[in-house]
């Protein structure tokens, strides 16, 4: 595993503190503060906040996402043109919906080491004749 780099490691920072702000306003403001988001980024690696708002928070309540097996998927994939895993790049894209896969633990596992994305469905964009196969591939 790649060890943060020191902005990373601000950030994440940052984030935590963020966190601790948001639940002093809940406990000496009284105002309701509701946070929602994804727990971790296409590499199974926890966002900043994540730890803080897991740590800190009164009630977690679950989104629930189905993996194409029918698994509750707890994991997300980021996939380039041709169902592609990708594993590097940067943590947040803005945009680009249509690149992530829920999947359950099982399938991103297996999505992870093969490279390839089992339960990704293709887009028009990626069925084109002018699409380069060769651009999805993981970098």
């Amino acid at each position: 595993t790649p060890k943060p780099s020191s902005a990373a490691s601000d950030v994440y920072k940052r984030q935590g503190e963020q966190v601790r702000q948001l639940a002093w306003v809940v406990d000496e403001r009284n105002i309701p503060v509701m946070c929602y988001g994804l727990r971790t980024d296409f590499r199974g690696e926890l966002f900043g906040g994540s730890a803080a708002l897991l740590a800190w928070a009164d009630a977690l309540v679950e989104q629930k996402t189905i993996c194409h097996c029918g698994r509750k998927a707890t994991m997300v994939v980021r996939v380039g043109l041709g169902g592609r895993v990708e594993k590097e790049g940067d943590q947040v894209e803005i945009g680009g919906n249509d690149r992530y896969v829920s999947l359950c633990r099982k399938h991103f596992s297996r999505a992870q080491a093969s490279g390839i994305c089992e339960g990704w469905t293709p887009q028009p964009a990626d069925l084109s004749p002018s699409s380069d196969s060769t651009s999805g591939a993981v970098r």
